[in-house]
């Protein structure tokens, strides 16, 4: 708390001020300890943050490959739980038959402050300009660390991050900031630092908005950079490992 008290020509403000300083806000869930209300088939989503499950797992059936979602809490995380996100192999009411499945549509697993993915015309893209971006939020972080760790299908994949943050009048305030994530066996934390958005003479933030996907390039999203897992049913193409997500001031 600062305490001002202001002398003008000699003459003294009869109280103190006490101005308010912004928050050190936190996103939401950010130590991805706290599942969802499950997807279509119970596997637990990730509390505050949207996903694209309900597109790739509204067409099967509890007996075949497409209940499986793209993004779900895992336990072995950096510390305690953490987010899986899987690029995903999909179908359309097809049933699972061994050899004979069909992958109709791969997508890359989702986590994301903003809305589900559910249209199905939009399968296969790594854009999310047509969903609802971004959260109210009001401080200025100087940059954002989170732990993750990167299993490709592909050793030429990667995985992806992307933050920005906007003002009242939805200008971006610090510039689009886009990482791609190398593989790692073991959880690695990554820093991305906002560049001039902790200055004084910078607008206040309104909005934030944090991207992370299963890879960083839709040539990755084919039927051959998945492989089936007949235990889980599945094809599963890369998988990114995301936990203990923080905001730095």
């Amino acid at each position: 708390t600062y305490t001002v008290k202001v002398n003008i020509d000699g003459q003294t403000c009869g109280r103190f001020v006490l101005p308010a300083t912004e928050a050190a806000l936190q996103l939401p869930n950010a130590d991805m300890e706290e599942g969802g209300d499950g997807s279509q088939y119970n596997e637990k989503t990730v509390a505050g943050w949207g996903t694209s499950n309900k597109m790739t797992t509204k067409s099967g059936t509890n007996n075949n490959y497409t209940k499986h979602s793209g993004t779900r809490i895992e336990g072995n995380g950096h510390s305690g739980n953490c987010a899986w996100l899987g690029t995903v192999g999909w179908g359309s009411g097809n049933t699972w038959a061994g050899s004979l499945s069909i992958c109709y549509n791969v997508d890359p697993g989702l986590l994301h402050l903003g809305a589900d993915r559910t249209d199905t015309s939009k399968a296969g893209s790594i854009d999310t300009d047509d969903l609802n971006c971004g959260i109210a939020f009001a401080s200025r972080p100087s940059s954002m660390s989170f732990w993750y760790k990167y299993s490709p299908r592909n050793s030429a994949d990667k995985g992806f991050v992307e933050i920005w943050i906007k003002d009242a009048n939805d200008n971006i305030i610090s510039p689009v900031k886009q990482a791609s994530l190398d593989a790692s066996s073991d959880f690695s934390q990554y820093t991305i630092t906002f560049d001039g958005f902790g200055k004084p003479d910078v607008a206040k933030g309104a909005k934030i908005y944090v991207r992370f996907q299963s890879t960083h390039n839709s040539g990755y999203l084919k039927k051959d950079e998945t492989s089936r897992d007949d235990t889980e049913k599945t094809h599963i193409g890369s998988q990114l490992w995301i936990d203990d997500i923080q905001l730095n001031y």
